[in-house]
């Protein structure tokens, strides 16, 4: 139950703040519940029907009061108090009215209250007349008995004390109901969430559609429980106030600050709290900044992941002094249609939280294109970053996975089962600080190993999603190096030092596939031989090179006296190698696609600035 214990306790901590108020996200009262409607009755101040609307296709949420028996119903007619579906608020839906009788029923009981409100009388009053669909088609609603059904109603009271409005929002009628949550009967029980003598909840509120994340399914048979209890309450006992609260918080924090796809939902939160981006969403921290800042160097990315961790950090820690800056990571999915099992929990101290965080996005990092703004300001920048969970799995099950998976609405599909699971794999890595698992970082060396593979259904190569695969899989790769303790980790920068065989073979692909760019016609551009042997370069990389090299020497004719100068980088490079390792025809490690990265990235460097360098010269003539 720690789960539920740090859900009562945010909802404690949140509750003299404004979280009730909020515009976009408000923290639903114990004893309200959330609901979509999609038709609005309104009366007139003498309880006359006055003209009904409908809020639109999508509908409006309001706040309206609850019971937990109607939250969680699921077969017999077990009404809300005020705002209800058609079928049960209309006395006329149905000669006979099972659904009616039962809401109107407990409104009854409530405006016997001493406290009742004057409009909650007089909207009893008009429901009594069972006349609420005929009204509605006399004055000229587009009324379909069959698709209505089970429409969400709410009710407005014209002009009543100056100020009229819809009921489920007026003070007075919120008072009411609050008064009898709070002298609510029953039996009594030890609650095992707060550990106090409670009000005991049998029925739990369902928390999304109609599964439930606490339900106890009783069917009477001798077998139930397999013989280790007698009767639900026997296992466990929750009390109202602890479900209440718990189901509230949740719901606001998932709203707020969740993530919710792919049949999976998590939400990273702090007890005191502060707003916290989920994990899962690949923002729960963001060193780029959109102010013109973009880090281009490890060291730039660095300060800014210092000054973005420094700041989540003094947020947990001051957002509420008073409570405790745990955070909490919960991770939910629905096993069936009628049940939401939670499949991972953790929680740690707030710089605990953060600390790790660090320590994923500084281990897991490249040079990779971001795109900042929106509409005419939009641009695309290449910058330092950390790779997002979809960006990991576009690289390890491919784009066309993850395009299906975000657009399986219904979660049925097995390329949503692959993203959710590979999603779920990298948040424990991120949270837990586990090393990552072999087959992710060697799957995207395997797909950038192949770039003929990246194409579009009309068979055009895909080079941006390719060159994007290849920075990822960079960044999944020196995530693993960093995992097995080695403290030289690769840069962005070439480093012409660097002496691993994996990593000079990486380079000599990349000067063979550079100097074939370099003499191709720009006008005519196709893949070179170098990326298409590139696959079975990585298996057999001597037998590979000795054939790409004789591809070459046509090219090198083409480039006339440039051909010397990759002639030259070659023999440096292939004199780095040590002693026996260039004649291996053993397959490569993932790191000679840093190789193959920053040698090509060094070539278009150097480019680029003898190109500016002409320029100048050019200009001072």
């Amino acid at each position: 139950m720690g789960w539920m214990q740090r859900l009562v306790e945010t909802y404690e901590n949140v509750e003299h703040t404004n979280a009730f108020a909020e515009q976009e996200h408000p923290l639903v009262p114990a004893g309200f519940v959330e609901k979509k409607a999609a038709i609005e009755v309104v009366l007139t101040e003498k309880g006359e029907f006055a003209h009904a609307n409908r809020f639109g296709r999508d509908g409006n949420r309001f706040v309206i009061p609850s019971v937990p028996e109607a939250e969680g119903r699921t077969g017999p007619p077990v009404p809300y108090p005020l705002c209800d579906e058609l079928r049960y608020v209309a006395g006329d839906y149905a000669d006979e009215n099972a659904y009616f009788d039962a809401y109107f029923r407990a409104l009854d009981d409530w405006c016997n209250a001493p406290d009742a409100p004057r409009t909650l009388r007089l909207l009893r009053d008009y429901l009594a007349k069972r006349q609420l669909i005929g009204d509605m088609r006399a004055s000229g609603f587009d009324f379909d008995c069959k698709k209505d059904m089970k429409s969400f109603v709410l009710f407005t009271v014209q002009g009543i004390g100056g100020s009229g409005g819809r009921l489920s929002e007026r003070a007075d009628v919120r008072k009411s109901w609050l008064n009898r949550v709070l002298a609510r009967d029953g039996g009594r029980s030890l609650c095992y969430v707060e550990g106090k003598e409670l009000l005991e909840m049998a029925t739990h509120p369902k928390f999304q559609g109609n599964a439930k994340l606490i339900s106890s399914q009783c069917d009477k048979t001798i077998f139930q429980y397999r013989g280790r209890f007698s009767d639900e309450s026997e296992a466990v006992s929750v009390s109202y106030d602890a479900s209440v609260k718990a189901h509230n918080a949740l719901g606001w924090l998932l709203k707020r600050q969740g993530f919710d796809r792919y049949g999976m939902k998590v939400v990273a939160w702090s007890t005191g709290g502060c707003v916290l981006q989920s994990p899962a969403s690949g923002a729960a921290l963001n060193p780029l900044s959109e102010g013109g800042g973009y880090p281009l160097t490890f060291e730039d990315y660095g300060k800014a992941l210092a000054s973005a961790s420094a700041g989540l950090s003094k947020r947990i820690a001051e957002f509420n002094p008073e409570a405790a800056d745990a955070v909490v990571i919960l991770g939910m999915q629905a096993a069936t249609t009628g049940r939401m099992s939670i499949n991972y929990y953790q929680e740690m101290p707030g710089n605990e939280y953060v600390n790790r965080l660090v320590r994923w996005y500084e281990s897991c990092k490249w040079e990779i294109w971001r795109t900042f703004g929106k509409g005419a300001d939009q641009k695309s920048v290449l910058c330092i970053s950390t790779p997002t969970p979809d960006d990991i799995a576009a690289a390890v099950l491919g784009q066309r996975t993850v395009d299906a998976a975000q657009g399986d609405y219904q979660v049925t599909k097995s390329a949503t089962k692959l993203v959710r699971q590979l999603r779920m794999r990298i948040l424990k890595c991120t949270i837990e600080g586990t090393p990552l698992p072999r087959d992710i970082p060697l799957s995207a060396v395997r797909r950038a190993s192949a770039p003929q593979g990246f194409v579009d259904q009309s068979g055009n190569w895909q080079e941006f999603e390719w060159r994007r695969t290849l920075a990822v899989a960079c960044a999944l790769v020196r995530r693993e190096q960093v995992d097995q303790g080695n403290k030289e980790v690769a840069n962005v920068i070439l480093d012409e030092t660097n002496r691993d065989r994996s990593y000079l073979y990486g380079r000599l692909l990349a000067l063979a596939d550079m100097a074939e760019y370099n003499a191709m016609d720009k006008n005519a551009y196709r893949q070179t031989n170098a990326i298409r042997y590139m696959q079975i370069f990585r298996h057999r990389p001597l037998d590979t090179w000795i054939k790409l090299h004789d591809l070459l020497l046509p090219y090198f004719g083409k480039l006339g006296v440039r051909s010397e100068w990759y002639k030259m980088l070659i023999e440096q490079v292939k004199e780095l190698f040590c002693e026996g390792d260039y004649e291996l025809n053993k397959p490569l490690a993932g790191t000679y696609l840093y190789g193959y990265y920053c040698q090509r990235k060094a070539l278009f460097t150097k480019k680029e600035k003898t190109e500016g360098e002409k320029d100048n010269g050019g200009a001072e003539e």
